[in-house]
């Protein structure tokens, strides 16, 4: 997950897909999210993970707002989900500011399973 905040947002999806590859261990499921920003508050986030109840996700940063050059991640999304197995993107979910609702969370959490089916 890319994220240009640590919205309350972002924390609900990431404890979900937190929860979703606990769950999926075995099968070498993993998530974690890159905030990405100017200037990065690493306190501040670990403060924000820890609130969130997050397990196992690492957090991090990226200190350039667009991401990795070579993600070339929409500079008009809010958050990038990219879901990848064996080193390929299989799946991208990309949301502005305010898309994304508990239902784009269902959407995301849902595609994780076809992606890491149990041992």
């Amino acid at each position: 997950v890319f994220a240009r905040s640590a919205s309350d947002s972002v924390g609900k999806l990431m404890a979900k897909l937190d929860a979703e590859a606990l769950a999926k261990k075995e099968t070498g499921c993993k998530a974690w999210m890159t905030l990405l920003a100017e200037k990065a508050d690493l306190d501040a986030l670990a403060k924000w993970a820890q609130k969130q109840g997050l397990k196992s996700a690492p957090v991090g940063a990226f200190e350039d707002a667009d991401g990795p050059p070579s993600y070339n991640l929409h500079k008009g999304a809010e958050v990038t989900v990219l879901l990848f197995t064996k080193q390929k993107v299989v799946a991208n979910f990309a949301f502005r500011a305010g898309e994304l609702d508990d239902r784009a969370i269902d959407t995301v959490v849902k595609a994780m399973p076809l992606l890491f089916p149990a041992k």
